[in-house]
């Protein structure tokens, strides 16, 4: 049986490589125009930087072993948005991007679209 879409499931329940390839994937047909950039250490770690310009870009981080992940809209260094699951799911609202809003945990897809809706609303860019 081929292993779970890492769109939809917890990241402890993927293959490192498969998830890499699957995070790409989303990340680059949702964000067709940002340069995508990722690595993987030690094969249970994934980074992947989605740039959208020079001073916008998405960071994802998934630890396949522990099953920690976060994902955040950075511009100029500063976090606008995010999600994360350190100590329990939660999102960070780009009008108070250090408040912690419980959530249930999102697909990938649900949150490059919901950054994708900031940098538009918020830039002008997708």
């Amino acid at each position: 049986m081929p292993p779970p879409s890492p769109g939809l499931v917890s990241s402890a329940n993927v293959y490192p490589s498969t998830y890499k390839r699957g995070t790409t994937s989303i990340f680059e047909g949702t964000l067709p125009g940002a340069k995508v950039e990722s690595k993987e250490s030690r094969g249970v770690i994934f980074e992947l930087r989605a740039y959208v310009d020079e001073d916008i870009f998405i960071d994802a981080y998934a630890n396949v072993l522990t099953g920690k992940r976060s994902f955040a809209l950075i511009t100029k260094n500063e976090r606008i948005s995010g999600y994360d699951n350190y100590k329990f799911w939660h999102y960070h609202p780009p009008d108070n991007p250090n408040s912690h809003i419980p959530c249930d945990e999102p697909s990938i897809d649900s949150i490059i679209l919901s950054f994708k809706d900031v940098l538009e609303k918020r830039f002008g860019k997708a």
